[in-house]
């Protein structure tokens, strides 16, 4: 009996625990502060994201430990994105992400040397811009690969042509050689266009002739 009054209390702790954290809610990109709010100097703070706040088994991301602390054996952690500031009793991290939402709970050894804890739930929110960004990417990247597509279908057609007139040039010379020379032979020589401007210059030198003479005659 004396076990199950304890659990019972152990789940009404948990529930106000959970009841009474504090919602914390950021655009994509900006400064997250879980505001801890310790009454005077604290020796340790330890900082655990859990999808759930009822899940303990998770590795704290960041662990501060004052010097008496570390003297007592507990072992500094700390983070590139995560930091406890000493004077405002806070929790910070920038670039807020949407990998970042969930439950953090802060743990804390007081003056009094007890250990109390505090919940946050912590929302981020996609701003219209970024999904708008996000898209634009993705329609970048599609129009890269439709060139690249259509640049190799282009290579290879070229390719084929090429391949198709020298094939054809091989098996077919005898065609291309009498074309040659009817396109030739079509063809007059200086000469003997030279000769036809002379004949038909003459032409028209007799025929104006003839008309003075019979002008002379009238």
């Amino acid at each position: 009996m004396r076990r199950f009054f304890l659990l019972i209390i152990a789940c009404l702790a948990i529930a106000g625990a959970v009841s009474d954290r504090e919602r914390v809610e950021v655009n994509i990109g900006e400064n997250v502060t879980l505001n801890v709010e310790i009454p005077g100097n604290v020796s340790r703070v330890t900082l655990m994201l859990q999808k759930k706040c009822e899940n303990r088994t998770e590795e704290p991301i960041i662990r501060y430990c004052s010097p008496e602390e570390e003297k007592r054996g507990c072992t500094v952690k700390k983070s590139d994105r995560f930091r406890f500031d000493t004077e405002s009793s806070s929790v910070t991290f920038a670039d807020a992400r949407t990998s970042d939402e969930g439950c953090y709970i802060v743990s804390y050894i007081d003056v009094d040397n007890l250990l109390k804890e505090k919940f946050f739930e912590v929302t981020v929110n996609e701003t219209p811009w970024t999904i708008r960004l996000e898209y634009l990417n993705i329609i970048a990247v599609g129009i890269a690969l439709l060139t690249a597509v259509l640049v190799i279908i282009y290579v290879i057609n070229h390719i084929i042509n090429c391949q198709k007139k020298k094939q054809n040039n091989t098996e077919h010379p005898e065609e291309i050689i009498s074309l040659s020379s009817a396109s030739r032979a079509s063809k007059p020589t200086t000469d003997e266009s030279l000769e036809m401007v002379d004949v038909i210059k003459s032409s028209v030198d007799n025929n104006k002739r003839s008309k003075k003479d019979l002008n002379h005659g009238a």
